[in-house]
């Protein structure tokens, strides 16, 4: 998945690869798969807060939009639509958590690591990095949001407030909220500014 700021409309190559998907042919799905995976993965991961259950939101993801394709619209880039097709899958994930860890009585968070993702800033050692995922991954999951898709995903704000469905305004007021909490948990070590 590319830029998702270039939010264009399905091509008919890609058309032709959504029909033969709503066909169920297996080598398409193969490719659909190996194609978007890693990149739903990443996002999952970094949303997710590095847990140890991102593989199971990314199957979820995989068959939401499998399932979705009969309903696609055209409207948006296939990348857009996953990326909300993600976001969505994660907040359920947070929810479903929540509850179980209040079902449960379970108040303490887990802070797991997946080897598979590749390291951002070559620079920093383990300690910083498991530091800086560590602050975001106890950001509220609205603020945590915005952090990872400007910071890690890089995307466009206006782009954002499209993904997460609130206004511009209140995407860059969520994403100055994190960076002050980011700010206070960090502060030898990084600097948010844009």
């Amino acid at each position: 998945m590319s830029d998702v700021s270039q939010a264009q409309p399905v091509d008919s190559m890609t058309e032709l690869s959504i029909q033969r998907l709503i066909a169920g042919e297996q080598a398409e799905f193969d490719r659909f798969v190996e194609q978007y995976q890693p990149r739903i993965a990443r996002l999952a991961l970094r949303l997710l807060g590095w847990s140890q259950e991102t593989n199971d939101v990314v199957q979820d993801v995989i068959v939401d939009a499998l399932k979705g394709f009969k309903s696609f619209r055209h409207e948006s880039s296939v990348d857009t639509w996953l990326t909300r097709i993600t976001i969505n899958a994660c907040r359920r994930h947070q929810r479903r958590l929540v509850l179980r860890r209040m079902g449960l009585g379970i108040l303490t968070a887990r802070h797991e690591h997946d080897g598979h993702e590749t390291r951002s800033n070559p620079d920093l050692d383990d300690d910083t990095l498991a530091s800086v995922r560590n602050a975001v991954q106890q950001l509220p999951t609205r603020e945590r949001e915005v952090i990872v898709l400007r910071y890690l995903e890089q995307i466009p704000i206006a782009q954002i407030a499209v993904l997460l469905g609130i206004s511009k305004n209140n995407t860059e007021v969520r994403l100055h909220r994190g960076r002050e909490r980011l700010r206070q948990q960090l502060t030898e070590l990084c600097n948010f500014d844009d």
